[in-house]
């Protein structure tokens, strides 16, 4: 019995715009890097939160963090059920932000107010 096997160049992450999100998530990532996978099951491993990937090109996948709470984190890319895992590049999630006070408190209909 034979086994065919197929070698790949490993797949590398050069980096990711925006390089953090609130803890909330949903905000769309772009990551960029080289030789990624053509498979449709790509996700996106923030910390140990999944989210679904989409791959646009061999160097660019799009995905939405999910909620985590806020630290440095590493994102890495999965796929094939986690047989096929790329390295991993850093990531922060920040609480996210709350309005407390708005000044001044009102001003004209027309806007302008500084």
């Amino acid at each position: 019995t034979w086994a065919t096997f197929e070698l790949r160049a490993s797949v590398e992450l050069v980096s990711v715009i925006p390089e953090s999100s609130p803890e909330n998530g949903g905000s769309v990532c772009t990551i960029h890097g080289k030789n990624f996978p053509s498979a449709t099951d790509v996700e996106c491993v923030f910390g140990v939160a999944r989210a679904r990937a989409t791959v646009l090109h061999s160097s660019t996948i799009v995905c939405r963090p999910p909620p985590s709470p806020p630290d440095k984190s590493r994102v890495y890319l999965q796929w094939n059920s986690g047989i096929g895992k790329s390295d991993s590049i850093e990531f922060t999630f920040y609480p996210t932000p709350t309005v407390t006070d708005v000044y001044p408190s009102r001003g004209p209909s027309q806007g302008g107010t500084v």
